[in-house]
């Protein structure tokens, strides 16, 4: 659900990627960089990464999230110190 959200919100595909830790898998990677197990990240995640299910934004739901970006654009110079304070 995460995913099609960016998807729809941004206006762009989202790929979710074959690994549930990627946090791990990207310090894994440096680490086999820095020991020389990969020239460089690049060849890391040529190694390491592959993708997953594709996620293409939906035109219906760009339309919502369009109005409701106007909305927060128009309403947040009103709130913004208060968000700071926050």
């Amino acid at each position: 659900m995460w995913l099609q959200l960016k998807a729809d919100i941004t206006g762009k595909p989202v790929v979710r990627l074959n690994v549930s830790e990627s946090g791990c898998q990207a310090g894994a990677m440096l680490g086999g960089v820095a020991l020389g197990v990969w020239r460089d990240v690049p060849e890391a995640t040529e190694a390491l990464v592959s993708e997953g299910e594709s996620f293409e934004p939906r035109p219906e739901q760009q339309e919502a999230y369009a109005e409701l970006r106007e909305t927060y654009a128009e309403t947040w110079p009103a709130v913004r110190e208060i968000a700071h304070r926050l």
